[in-house]
């Protein structure tokens, strides 16, 4: 996820007046920001939702997840993946800030998908999750942060709140 974008959430949710914070930014060309064009959210109220695609190839994982992540005001589901290609092509379609991503999936690991998904579009965080002797693979690989199954709430919670 992009600097811009993590600077914007965190003033929004200190304060309602995060755009008089922005309005003079430039992006790393030093020209000023497009704000249609520049930040990938929307506002609800004074808060930035954090845009999810989730990818694991067991509906009832996928299920499970969403419903944790739905416990957080400031995230939307924008999309369901249960493969890598499949989440490849919808993370082009859909540009998430977030992954969620599953270590195991049927054509790619996780790590695999890691990789092709920094490459292929803008920067996005990827949440890795798996079984705890895959965490310091998914930190070398680049993942935001790694979570053990069965997920915790509050951990899910904390690494939504760092992306």
């Amino acid at each position: 996820m992009s600097g811009n974008f993590r600077k914007m959430r965190h003033a929004a949710k200190k304060n309602d007046h995060f755009w008089d914070e922005i309005a003079g930014s430039e992006d790393q060309s030093g020209a000023p920001m497009e704000l249609a064009l520049q930040m990938s959210f929307y506002v609800a109220g004074s808060y930035l939702m954090l845009k999810i695609l989730i990818v694991d190839n067991e509906r009832q994982e996928r299920s499970s997840l969403a419903e944790l992540c739905e416990q957080h005001g400031d995230v939307q589901i924008i999309g369901e993946a249960d493969s890598g290609v499949a989440a490849l092509h919808a993370a082009d379609d859909l540009r998430p800030d977030v992954m969620l991503v599953d270590v195991k999936l049927p054509d790619m690991s996780g790590f695999d998908l890691l990789s092709a998904a920094l490459w292929q579009n803008d920067p996005v965080g990827v949440i890795v999750k798996g079984g705890a002797d895959e965490a310091a693979a998914a930190s070398a690989a680049g993942a935001l942060d790694y979570l053990l199954k069965p997920i915790d709430a509050a951990h899910l919670g904390r690494s939504l709140e760092r992306a």
